[in-house]
C-alpha cells in the first residue's frame, strides 16, 4: 500500500470514530428522565403534589403527581426533548411553590434528591401575593392546564396546542384522545358548538385565545342529534379574559401548483370569526381545500354519516374492487370543504338557547393499480394488470338545537331537536388487461345513498317532598 494510500485510510478511520461518538451523545440526550420526591420541613411526604420538569425559558417537558410516598419520576415524551436547562417546579396546596434546577443531565437519568416545600401560612395585617400559576392542577377526574405554559406555535390552532399538552393525542385526522381515552366533545366555555364535530373547533379556534385547557369526564345524557356532552372525553377550552365579549378570528389562504406541473393548482383557505360573551355567544367558520386534508376525521364522517361513508371510494384508505379486494398503491387527491355557524343566547339566568349548523361537501378522487396472476386452463400463468378509478362525493349537513330552562334549582325542562341529511354517491370503473390470449374486460360500477333523520327530545327534573326526585321525558325519532 501506497504511504499516500495509508495516510487516506487512517484520516478516514479517525473520522468515523468522532461521527460514532457525537452520534452516541446525541442519540443518548433524546431522552430524559428525572427523579426525586416532595416533602414538607418536617420531612413528611407530600402525596399528590404537582411536580413539573421545564425549560429555562418556562416551557413544560412533563409533568406529574407525587406518589403516596412523595415520590415522582418526569419522562418527557419522545422527541420532545430540548436542550437544557432545565428546572423542577413542585407545588402544594398551603405550601410554597419552589423550582431546583436539574443537575447536568447528560446521563439521561438524573435524581434531584428531596424538593423541600415551605408552609405558605402566615399572620400578616395585610398582604398581596404574586406567584406564577403551575402549569396543571389536577381536581378529582379533572386536569386543568395553563396554555400560556405550553407555548403554543405563533399563528396556530387549539389542535397545535392540544398536542403540546402532556397525555394528550392528536391524529392526522384531527381524532383527539385525552389519556388513552378518545374526545368526543370539545366546548367553548362551556357550551358545544358544533355537536359531534369537535375538529371544526380544534381546527378553527386562534390558539392564542385560550388560557386554560380543561379535561373531563361527563355523565350527562342528552340528545345525540342536537349537540351536547353525553358521556366520554370532554375538553373545555377557556378563553382568556380579554378575548370574551368582543369579535376575533382568523384567516388565511393558499395557492400553487402541485409537484410535477398539472392543470388543477392547489389551494388551502380557511376563516374563523367568533364572539363569545356572557348572553350572547356566536361563531362561523368556512373552509376549502383540495390538499388531501378532510374536513372531519374519519370517525366523525362514520358517526354523522351512518354508514354512507361506505360508498365513498378512499374513505379509509383503500379502494375496493372484485369482491372486496384491496387495490395496493392507490393515489388520488381528496377535496373538501365545510362551512357552519352557531348562535347561543341567554336572555335570562333561567333559559339558555342554543342552535347550530354545519355541511360539509367532499370529493375523492383515486386511481390504483394491481398485477395479479391467474392460472389458465393448460397450466400456465397469466400475468393480468387492473387499472382503477375511482370517484366518491360525500354531502352531509346537520342543524341542531336546544333550550334548557331551569326557574328553579329543584325544576328543569330541557328541550333538543336536531337532523341530519347525507348524500354519498359513487363511481367506479376497472380494466383489466392480460399478457396471454385473454381480450381486456371493462367494468363499470355506481352507487349511491342517501339517509335523512331527525330526533326531538323532552326532559323534565324536580325535586318532590322527602327527598325524592321526578325525572320525565318523552323522545321522537324519524
Amino acid at each position: 500500500m501506497s504511504p499516500f494510500l495509508l495516510w487516506a485510510v487512517r484520516r478516514l478511520a479517525a473520522a468515523l470514530c468522532v461521527l460514532s461518538a457525537v452520534s452516541a451523545v446525541s442519540s443518548a440526550q433524546t431522552t430524559l428522565a428525572v427523579r426525586g420526591s416532595v416533602a414538607d420541613s418536617v420531612a413528611s411526604a407530600l402525596p399528590g403534589a404537582t411536580v413539573a420538569l421545564l425549560t429555562d425559558d418556562g416551557v413544560v417537558l412533563a409533568f406529574a403527581t407525587a406518589g403516596m410516598d412523595g415520590r415522582f419520576v418526569l419522562a418527557p415524551r419522545e422527541g420532545a426533548v430540548v436542550p437544557g436547562p432545565y428546572v423542577v417546579q413542585a407545588s402544594f396546596v398551603g405550601y410554597e411553590t419552589r423550582r431546583v434546577p436539574v443537575p447536568d443531565s447528560s446521563a439521561g437519568d438524573v435524581d434531584v434528591g428531596t424538593i423541600v416545600l415551605a408552609s405558605a401560612t402566615a399572620e400578616l395585617g395585610r398582604l398581596v401575593v404574586e406567584r406564577r400559576a403551575p402549569p396543571v392542577l389536577v381536581r378529582s377526574d379533572t386536569l386543568d392546564y395553563r396554555a400560556a405554559s405550553f407555548g403554543a406555535p405563533p399563528g396556530g390552532k387549539a389542535e397545535d396546542l392540544l398536542r403540546r399538552l402532556p397525555g394528550v393525542e392528536v391524529s392526522d385526522d384531527g381524532t383527539i384522545r385525552a389519556h388513552g381515552e378518545v374526545v368526543e366533545h370539545v366546548l367553548i366555555d362551556g357550551e358545544e358548538m358544533f355537536a359531534g364535530a369537535p375538529t371544526l373547533t380544534t381546527r378553527n379556534l386562534p390558539a392564542d385565545a385560550i388560557d386554560r385547557v380543561q379535561i373531563y369526564g361527563r355523565s350527562e345524557r342528552v340528545g345525540a342529534l342536537a349537540g351536547g356532552p353525553d358521556g366520554g372525553r370532554t375538553i373545555n377550552l377557556q378563553l382568556r379574559d380579554d378575548r370574551r365579549g368582543v369579535p376575533f378570528g382568523t384567516g388565511e389562504a393558499g395557492l400553487g401548483i402541485a409537484e410535477g406541473g398539472g392543470s388543477v393548482p392547489r389551494f388551502d383557505g380557511r376563516t374563523a370569526v367568533y364572539r363569545v360573551g356572557r348572553s350572547l355567544r356566536m361563531a362561523a367558520i368556512a373552509s376549502a381545500n383540495n390538499v388531501n386534508r378532510a374536513a372531519l376525521s374519519f370517525n366523525e364522517y362514520v358517526a354523522l354519516s351512518g354508514g354512507v361513508t361506505s360508498l365513498v371510494p378512499g374513505a379509509d384508505g383503500v379502494v375496493r374492487l372484485d369482491g372486496g379486494l384491496p387495490l395496493a398503491d392507490a393515489e388520488g387527491r381528496l377535496s373538501a370543504g365545510v362551512a357552519g355557524g352557531h348562535l347561543g343566547w341567554t336572555p335570562a339566568p333561567a333559559l339558555r338557547v342554543r342552535a347550530s349548523y354545519f355541511g360539509v361537501e367532499s370529493r375523492t378522487d383515486l386511481e390504483a393499480v394491481r398485477i395479479r396472476t391467474r392460472p389458465t386452463a393448460d397450466a400456465r400463468a397469466d400475468v393480468q394488470q387492473e387499472t382503477a378509478e375511482a370517484t366518491g362525493r360525500l354531502s352531509l349537513h346537520r342543524v341542531a338545537g336546544r333550550a334548557d330552562f331551569e326557574p328553579s334549582e329543584s325544576h328543569s325542562v330541557q328541550v333538543i331537536v336536531g337532523a341530519v341529511r347525507d348524500v354519498g354517491v359513487t363511481g367506479e370503473d376497472a380494466l383489466v388487461t392480460s399478457a396471454g390470449a385473454l381480450p381486456p374486460t371493462r367494468t363499470r360500477l355506481e352507487g349511491s345513498e342517501r339517509s335523512a333523520r331527525a330526533n326531538a327530545d323532552v326532559a323534565y327534573r324536580g325535586a318532590l317532598a322527602g327527598g325524592r326526585r321526578l325525572v320525565a321525558g318523552a323522545s321522537a325519532s324519524y
